[in-house]
């Protein structure tokens, strides 16, 4: 359980750090372009790199030359590197450059303006699902245990905001409870599922049913069908 639990936040996590990095990117973009100058260039070379000291191939990104409306010649190498090269030495290209700062310069193209918010944003999505998969897993595998599990009644010690988790700047609630196995003597600490309201104020009493694997109290759920719209 504790491994489906570190894996569904991780890759929750991770989905979400990378889409906010994709929406920042779009964003430099979109700022980029409202201020961008445009020029011709020309592919001067191509410069050649072996993406990892195990591979033996090469990608390749082009260099280019233009010369501002200042009349500055200025040269830069295309963030994009392919297998295969994507242009010619001495090929004609529409280039975007910022005025204030020319070596801030990129060829036209999807790829080369969208191409990084569109890898790092599909590949975010990707994880933000298998989080959300494992989550929902996780949930219906819990709830079996209220037909199958023991329940057993546990002591509310309070209620925490799970401070790991955050959507739209919110922390969702958790009720702790703690029980102690009456054949071992063993004190098991439970917590909720993630609520996004305080349950606080539909606490009636200290006591709570919770549900626990046969023979296996770290698996368990916490029967919060009491609470509003948690039936």
């Amino acid at each position: 359980m504790r491994t489906v639990k570190i894996i569904k936040y991780l890759f929750t996590f991770i989905g979400l750090g990378m889409l906010g990095g994709a929406a920042l990117l779009y964003g430099n973009t979109r700022d980029f372009l409202d201020t961008a100058a445009r020029a011709e260039g020309v592919v001067v070379d191509l410069v050649q790199r072996r993406p990892g000291t195990g591979s033996h191939r090469y990608t390749y990104a082009p260099v280019v030359r233009y010369t501002t409306a200042a009349g500055e010649t200025v040269e830069f190498v295309s963030r994009t590197f392919s297998t295969a090269p994507s242009h010619d030495r001495g090929e004609r290209v529409t280039v975007l450059y910022d005025p204030a700062r020319p070596r801030e310069a990129t060829m036209t193209g999807w790829f080369e303006l969208w191409g990084g918010a569109a890898i790092v944003g599909g590949i975010g999505a990707a994880f933000l699902a298998f989080g959300v998969l494992f989550m929902v897993l996780d949930r219906g595998g819990r709830r079996k245990l209220r037909e199958t599990g023991v329940p057993v009644t546990a002591t509310i010690t309070g209620v925490e905001q799970n401070t790991l988790l955050e959507v739209n700047g919110r922390h969702p609630w958790r009720i702790t409870a703690r029980w102690r196995d009456p054949a071992t003597g063993t004190e098991h600490e439970f917590r909720s599922a993630n609520l996004w309201q305080d349950p606080s104020p539909h606490l009636d009493g200290d006591a709570i049913r919770v549900y626990v694997e046969r023979g296996n109290p770290r698996r368990y759920y916490m029967d919060v069908s009491f609470l509003p719209g948690e039936a």
